[in-house]
């Protein structure tokens, strides 16, 4: 659909101008119309989503939630897909981002094969797969913080055309972004394969076994810039930990300079992986297991050498253990003094979720702590911003008895209390109320 305006308006500009004899105004008019035509279209297609033909087939719902495709990504079916090609082919070199639901519909599908062929243009991969029958179940997390259940397809299973068409777009030069979300038994050989790899993206997925005997040439290693894991280290330990015949490690850390980890329960995995990493600058850590009590000693056991060269920081914890003291339940206090005296630190994220009533009061005197500890200049030289964003999860403390009076107490906080904060301008403060 247009912009709403009368079309006697566009007829009206181009005759006035046309009677003034302002031909090179009109031609000019007509130039940036076309320009402004062509931005649009690289925009609008610049990443796409492509689901399956029979998106309506039992277990196929979930592709058209925006919980499993970033809103960023067109969705488009494949049927309409392949007819937006045919009518327009210059669409598909204005692609640059490509993700390919992986559904057992369209395994053997040739046109699917067809319609990769033709996006020669690509410079990010994102293949995910939600439901195949005979798959494992995976408990991941989406980024709404909502549990999925999730299966997680064996790379070893894909038809050998799919596979080899989706390695040859892993091939291509321009290719430097991969993703891949619950995907099992991934050839490790796969990331070597790619042509200027620069971020990685492994959500909910297993790296199949390195064979070291194949490794004699270090050429071969894996270099990323950007990182990202989900399950923690150890499902894709081959890929973390894995060394060739003659001793050099197969990931090539040294030009990593963003970490980003979904962890359960690993952290000793974690405080491994991050001791051989010097010149990371940005860490974002989410974890549905970790207590808050445990952050700082997460903190405290990174080596110095990795914090003080930590440009952004981002922590998204969610409390789930009802055992857990309140008093312990949330404290951004205590990670921020653990940071303190960092000098190039400009960015500090956290996210806190608040569940049972009993934790209000905590989290309120807790905030006025942080506020003050904030005001220290000298411990946060370069500090420009810090990101709070505290999710009163009332449909979670229902379900855990939670009564109309205590949402009454958690709204209470958020419209009376909070906005004391927003004064500070260092402070971004956001308060979500869920019901």
């Amino acid at each position: 659909m247009p912009i709403p305006l009368v079309l006697d308006v566009y007829d009206k500009i181009a005759q006035t101008l046309r009677h003034l004899s302002e031909h090179s105004t009109l031609l000019a008019l007509a130039s940036t119309c076309h320009a402004m035509h062509t931005t649009c279209l690289k925009e609008l297609y610049h990443s796409i989503s492509l689901l399956p033909r029979a998106c309506d087939v039992p277990g196929t719902r979930g592709y058209s939630s925006d919980d499993d495709i970033p809103a960023r990504y067109l969705q488009l079916r494949l049927r309409d897909a392949e007819r937006l090609i045919a009518h327009a082919p210059h669409i598909a070199a204005l692609v640059r981002a490509l993700n390919v639901q992986c559904h057992a519909s369209n395994f053997d599908d040739a046109g699917l094969l067809l319609l990769l062929a033709k996006f020669d243009a690509l410079q990010a991969i994102s293949l995910s797969t939600f439901y195949v029958p005979s798959a494992e179940i995976i408990w991941g997390t989406a980024p709404s913080v909502k549990p999925v259940r999730c299966f997680a397809q064996k790379w070893t299973d894909l038809p050998a055309p799919l596979a080899e068409a989706l390695c040859g777009i892993l091939r291509r030069p321009r290719v430097s972004t991969v993703e891949m979300q619950f995907f099992q038994d991934i050839p490790f050989d796969l990331f070597r394969a790619c042509g200027r790899l620069t971020t990685l993206r492994l959500l909910y997925c297993g790296v199949a076994d390195a064979d070291a005997s194949k490794d004699a040439d270090d050429a071969r290693v894996v270099s990323v810039r950007a990182l990202e894991f989900g399950l923690g280290p150890k499902s894709i330990a081959p890929l973390l930990y894995s060394r060739n015949a003659n001793g050099t490690p197969l990931l090539d850390t040294s030009a990593l300079v963003s970490l980003a980890v979904h962890l359960d329960s690993e952290r000793e995995e974690l405080i491994e992986f991050l001791y051989n990493l010097r010149g990371i600058r940005h860490l974002f850590i989410d974890s549905r297991e970790l207590s808050y009590a445990s952050v700082p000693v997460l903190l405290s056991h990174v080596p110095p050498a990795v914090l003080q060269n930590l440009e952004s920081l981002r922590l998204h914890l969610t409390w789930r253990t009802p055992t857990v003291e309140p008093a312990y339940a949330v404290c951004p206090t205590d990670i921020c003094a653990t940071l303190s005296g960092h000098a190039v630190l400009s960015y500090l994220e956290l996210s806190i979720t608040v569940q049972t009533a009993a934790h209000c009061g905590t989290l309120l005197a807790d905030m006025s702590r942080l506020d003050a500890l904030l005001a220290d200049r000298v411990r946060f030289v370069a500090l420009r911003r810090v990101a709070v964003c505290v999710y009163f999860d009332l449909h979670k403390a229902a379900m855990r008895g939670g009564s109309a009076v205590d949402r009454g107490r958690w709204l209470a906080l958020r419209d009376t209390h909070f906005p004391r904060l927003l004064a500070r301008p260092l402070l971004d403060l956001e308060v979500v109320v869920r019901v």
